[in-house]
């Protein structure tokens, strides 16, 4: 499954990978030396209630459960036609969490697509889902950044133009602004 993001942490002890083609993300711990390492995988389709679209901090963290293979369980859609796809991944600037920009693939129905990307915030230690804040954009926000000194802050941008922050504790968009074209059309945000 190809890599198509990957960020230390902070202390430079951690890595966080992630695919958007299988839409998996991996969390690996490694020793001093990057010879040995353990990952968890976390599961994207964790709390996807795409009908519902319900879910609360406390709620998803109690109901995730490990299993053998270290992948994080909990209630999934029941369409499995549906495929998470993960555009971005990045560590808070405290290591503390991991949050994700994901979207889902496979639905044609416009209620689910009007849903589908969302920011997602993980515990970095146990990979327990702690909150979803959900419909970020009516298109893909393909860009994530963390704030440099505050864990609770991140910046999302995409091809509607805007560039989002959000108060990731408070599931709450805090600032948006739109960017322009030459031609005063949005402008595609590919990278900030």
């Amino acid at each position: 499954h190809p890599v198509t993001d990957v960020q230390f942490n902070s202390m430079g002890d951690r890595v966080v990978t992630g695919s958007n083609l299988d839409g998996t993300v991996r969390i690996w711990s490694m020793d001093r030396n990057y010879t040995a390492s353990v990952h968890l995988i976390l599961d994207l389709s964790e709390q996807d209630d795409v009908t519902g679209g319900q879910a609360a901090a406390a709620g998803a963290a109690a109901q995730a459960t490990l299993t053998r293979s270290g992948r994080r369980g909990g209630p999934r859609t029941n369409n499995t036609s549906l495929t998470p796809k993960v555009h971005n991944v990045a560590w808070t600037c405290d290591d503390a969490r991991i949050i994700t920009v994901q979207s889902i693939t496979g639905s044609k129905n416009i209620f689910e697509a009007g849903k589908a990307t969302r920011l997602k915030v993980w515990d970095a230690m146990t990979g327990d889902l702690l909150r979803i804040i959900w419909s970020i954009s009516e298109v893909t926000s393909g860009c994530l950044v963390r704030h440099p000194f505050n864990p609770c802050f991140a910046v999302t941008a995409g091809e509607d133009g805007f560039v989002n922050v959000w108060n990731i504790e408070g599931e709450e968009l805090v600032a948006k602004v739109a960017l322009k074209d030459d031609d005063d059309r949005p402008a595609e945000i590919i990278d900030v």
